[in-house]
């Protein structure tokens, strides 16, 4: 019995309620047992439950915070979720880029290094950047492939364009009309008049006769006259002419070094494209000593909002040079200098605008001749 400790446990208890009896039986007070102790103390805790202030009932303003709370869980799950997806496309793609073939990859990046040495080599040397991207693309023709990612954006872009333009015939069509659109929006623009500086690779006076073109350019501009100067390099005089008649320009200025040493021009108009036995000539002088000569000849041949008209003065032999520049290319350069000519003191009064050529040193005057040591 003494090894039982719940059997110790209640001869404890009851022992302390004989106890409690014998002390109560000894003051004179009543005797409570233990279910009375039991009920007393619920009595007690029901009055302690009625005298507690009444339990408040929810507000607006604590919906409100509770919902508040919740959107604000909700907008922390969506950022949760928008970083798992981040992270698994940033997987992904790692995991593409894995999969890609090593060596292509490695060569790729490479090329990118040399691309990106190649130009902070150039910065340094203090080059433009013309020369820059010019040496980027031989760099990059030489290596003969791209260097684009195979799933980057833009290809990606590429793809979704393809997708949505040439899946289906009528995507192919709209895309060939639409260049067929520009294509002959190009073709019916046409210039009244086009010149032409005749220079040929290896010449050293090819930057003289481009400015005297864009000076006989600028003259035509400020009479109303749609003009254009094709200085291309990448063709011959011969071709120009020959594209320009084919596009329905048949008037052209033409300037070569003869004619420029000799201060004249050659006024041009075809009769066929590309029949070079049809083409008219005129011999002019450059503007601004043949200015008023240079638009009769032009209002002659078709250009009729030119507004001049020919007067007794003017001279019917408009191929005669000028007798400064006749004998003298220099002299005439210096005189195109000023706007001015020796042979021409009266300017041309009926001509409108403010035109005044460029003024250009002379590339020969600044060469000193070496003397001969013997």
């Amino acid at each position: 019995m003494g090894d039982d400790p719940k059997g110790a446990a209640r001869l404890g208890k009851k022992e302390r309620q004989k106890k409690k009896e014998a002390a109560a039986a000894a003051s004179g007070g009543p005797v409570v047992t233990e279910p009375e102790a039991s009920e007393v103390k619920a009595k007690k805790r029901k009055i302690s439950d009625l005298d507690a202030p009444p339990a408040e009932t929810p507000t607006d303003a604590d919906t409100s915070k509770r919902k508040s709370d919740t959107s604000k869980s909700d907008r922390a799950a969506r950022k949760e979720r928008k970083r798992r997806q981040d992270v698994n496309g940033q997987a992904a793609k790692q995991e593409a880029s894995a999969k890609r073939e090593p060596a292509e990859e490695d060569e790729r990046r490479s090329a990118q290094r040399e691309i990106q040495q190649l130009v902070v080599r150039l910065r340094a040397e203090g080059k433009s950047k013309h020369e820059i991207e010019a040496a980027k693309r031989d760099l990059k023709n030489g290596l003969g492939k791209s260097l684009s990612q195979p799933d980057g954006a833009r290809a990606k872009k590429l793809e979704a364009w393809k997708a949505a333009n040439t899946s289906t015939e009528e995507g192919q069509q709209k895309v060939f009309e639409k260049s067929e659109e520009k294509r002959k929006e190009g073709l019916e623009h046409k210039h009244d008049i086009v010149v032409i500086p005749v220079t040929w690779r290896g010449r050293s006076d090819h930057q003289e006769i481009e400015k005297a073109a864009t000076d006989v350019k600028a003259f035509l501009a400020q009479q109303g006259l749609d003009a254009w100067v094709d200085s291309r390099r990448q063709y011959t005089p011969g071709q120009k002419f020959a594209h320009w008649e084919f596009r329905g320009v048949m008037i052209r200025v033409e300037i070569g070094p003869e004619d420029l040493s000799a201060g004249m021009l050659r006024l041009c108009r075809a009769k066929e494209a590309g029949d070079y036995k049809s083409v008219e000539k005129k011999r002019l002088r450059l503007p601004p000593d043949g200015s008023r000569q240079l638009l009769l000849a032009l209002k002659e041949w078709g250009l009729t909002q030119l507004e001049i008209e020919r007067r007794d003065g003017d001279s019917a032999s408009e191929e005669e040079a000028p007798p400064a520049a006749a004998g003298n290319g220099k002299n005439f350069k210096a005189a195109r200098g000023t706007g001015k000519s020796p042979s021409a003191p009266d300017p041309d009064e009926d001509l409108g605008g403010n035109y005044a050529p460029r003024v250009t040193a002379d590339p020969g005057s600044k060469k000193k001749k070496k003397r001969r040591t013997e």
